[in-house]
């Protein structure tokens, strides 16, 4: 998969359900209430690895906005 990056800091948080980020060569599982920090200018993927409903709430260090999350 096609990986993105962004010219700013990015905090991720999974609110419900599961989520993996790829970040570099490593895989992260976040559950509920698992947070991630990805630096900027990192590559990375945040993906949904169930067929169940999963929310995240992402915050970037700028105005940023980019849909990153897929099933």
């Amino acid at each position: 998969d096609e990986r993105v990056s962004h010219n700013v800091d990015e905090c991720f948080y999974a609110q419900k359900g599961r989520l993996e980020v790829l970040v570099g060569d490593t895989t992260y599982k976040l559950e509920e209430g698992d947070s991630i920090y990805i630096k900027a200018n990192t590559p990375h993927n945040i993906y949904n690895p169930n067929s169940t409903k999963a929310i995240g709430v992402s915050t970037m260090s700028s105005a940023y906005f980019i849909s990153v999350v897929r099933p």
